[in-house]
């Protein structure tokens, strides 16, 4: 990322913007991160001494005042080594996710990222022509596409942009000087997904897209982040959830258990301390999270997704366990198919969620979860028939109220920006008469406390 030089509009470094209670820097790293990239390096300029972050590399370029982009750039390739792809971004961009991933998911050696329906007012334009780029431009010219400064450089031809480097150039003007070397560059237009802060009203504007901002700290919510604070949560560490889930389980001594979506591995550990000779093992597709499970030599890790357990045999495990997993999943039907297959029959998979305690309350419940992550809203109702329509039988449901849980504890501990945090803290103040009812809601030492609702489900494999 190139963020060496002074805003016009500011006397603060890019890379500390404040954009919803987080610095640019940090959420550019959480996007990079969600789509997979962890080797990341910043190159600061203008007052460098405040770019600090301990997720990236840092290099400064000292000429920053008299050089383009690319002198920036020149610094960070200088101790690059070329043995991976490339993605160079400007440092005062920020993007979702999916148009950053869909430039790295390219099928090509060079590629760029493009937003269409734009006006003037931005830095550099593409024009595209069949799906490839034939230049950037500075004017703006009706039917222009704006470059976002996305870059990707496979390996293979890192070193032919090393050697078109020069200190004077942007980094549109470095493309164009790979275009007119005869290479093809693809081009990627997206619609929307993206800012530039290169002036007082673009930071303004971004700032007022609340809706874009919400989505980019659902970023996603940084994983990373919330599983530092994930085991100092009440409701993780309260034994009601997991007592439940293993009173599911009477009846059965598993000899192998898996849990899905493992996390800190709660679950998973209650599951050894009731079975001790069973082995037991943990799956989840966060590394972050997989990395806080102590004694790990005394279960099987792995990083995978539930949808896709390949490597694990056939009716393999006697027990399934998933807590507060289900809700993440857009798609479960992929997900029980692979729960059912390594099940052994009449192997017992079981169930925790936590759910809206009545059905007048799913719409607010909903609202209120959006500002936290993305995800599915899951009634009781709900899980039953997921169980059935993936073709469990015997299935049984206990619900559980877990009471007098804290508002502050679960937001402090939940890695959400500040203006989140307002907000859902806001809409718990002021919620309607019959939402406070349902949840038992109670107000006392600065703080909410409620009753919070959870199913149990659990279902038996007969295939």
């Amino acid at each position: 990322m190139l963020s060496a030089n002074k805003p016009e509009f500011t006397d603060t470094p890019v890379c500390n913007l404040d954009i919803g209670g987080r610095a640019l820097l940090e959420l550019q790293t959480v996007v990079a991160h969600e789509c997979g990239i962890t080797d990341i390096t910043v190159v600061a300029g203008f007052k460098q001494e405040e770019c600090v972050s301990d997720r990236v590399t840092k290099y400064v370029n000292d000429r920053w005042e008299q050089t383009g982009s690319c002198g920036s750039l020149k610094v960070a390739l200088d101790g690059l080594k070329e043995d991976d792809d490339l993605v160079i971004m400007y440092g005062d961009t920020i993007c979702v996710p999916g148009l950053l991933k869909q430039v790295m998911d390219s099928g090509h050696d060079l590629a760029v990222c493009c937003v269409a329906g734009v006006s003037e007012g931005y830095r550099e334009y593409c024009t595209v022509e069949d799906g490839a780029l034939a230049g950037i431009d500075s004017e703006y010219q009706q039917g222009q596409s704006v470059f976002t400064g996305i870059f990707l450089v496979r390996k293979n031809r890192i070193g032919l942009v090393k050697g078109l480097l020069e200190d004077e150039l942007s980094l549109g003007g470095l493309v164009n000087q790979v275009v007119h070397q005869g290479e093809e560059v693809q081009a990627h237009v997206a619609g929307h997904g993206w800012h530039e802060l290169n002036s007082q009203k673009a930071f303004q504007g971004l700032k007022n897209n609340t809706e874009f901002i919400r989505k980019l700290m659902l970023v996603h919510n940084d994983w990373a982040r919330r599983a530092e604070k994930y085991n100092l949560l009440d409701w993780v560490n309260r034994d009601v959830l997991t007592r439940g889930m293993l009173e599911a389980a009477d009846g059965i001594r598993p000899a192998r258990a898996l849990d899905i979506g493992t996390g800190t591995g709660k679950v998973m550990k209650a599951v050894k301390a009731r079975y001790p000779q069973c082995e037991c093992w943990g799956i989840d597709n966060n590394e972050a999270m997989i990395g806080l499970i102590e004694d790990r030599k005394s279960y099987t890790i792995r990083i995978c997704d539930v949808a896709d357990l390949n490597g694990i045999r056939d009716a393999y495990f006697d027990l399934v366990t998933a807590r507060m997993v289900f809700h993440h999943i857009d798609d479960p039907a992929p997900a029980l198919s692979e729960i059912r297959r390594v099940l052994k029959p009449g192997g017992i998979f079981i169930l925790c969620e936590g759910n809206p305690p009545t059905e007048r309350s799913v719409d607010w419940y909903t609202q209120m979860f959006s500002y936290k992550e993305e995800r599915i809203t899951l009634t009781e109702a709900d899980l039953i028939n997921l169980f059935e329509k993936a073709g469990f039988s015997d299935v049984t449901t206990k619900i559980v109220m877990m009471e007098d849980c804290s508002l502050n504890n679960w937001l402090a501990n939940s890695g959400l920006p500040e203006e989140n945090i307002e907000i859902i803290r806001r809409l718990h103040y002021e919620a309607p008469d019959d939402i406070q009812e349902d949840y038992r809601m109670e107000f006392r030492d600065n703080d909410c406390f409620m009753d919070w609702k959870f199913s149990i489900v659990s279902g038996r494999n007969e295939s």
